[in-house]
């Protein structure tokens, strides 16, 4: 065989036509992202709210706790009227201690989420 007379090879160069053609790629196919994107962005903005609510309950809950304290000995009448006043208060202040540590589960629940 001569220089002239090469055979064609079997795995021949064969031109790329379409959006090959220019250099781009078939964009790659992302994978869906869930349908709980904005769930859990508007979780995100209650986690906040509720992370500023806990403080503002827990301030409440440890001033009672510290009135609670306090000898009834060294109370002015008009302290005590404030204590009594306070202690109506008790079945409410442990519901928001309740409803803090419901918060606080949720949170660790929200945390291993993302």
């Amino acid at each position: 065989g001569g220089a002239g007379s090469a055979a064609s090879p079997k795995g021949q160069f064969v031109p790329i036509t379409g959006s090959l053609a220019n250099g781009s790629r078939p964009a790659a196919k992302e994978p869906a992202r869930p349908p709980v994107g904005a769930a859990l962005a508007h979780a995100r903005d209650e986690l906040r709210r509720a992370q500023a609510e806990l403080e503002e309950l827990r301030q409440v809950v440890s001033s009672a706790v510290t009135a609670a304290r306090r000898p009834l000995q060294d109370m002015s009448h008009s302290e005590l009227r404030d204590e009594v006043r306070q202690l109506r208060y008790d079945a409410e202040l442990l519901r928001m201690r309740d409803a803090i540590e419901s918060r606080e589960r949720l949170q660790g629940l929200l945390r291993s989420i993302e």
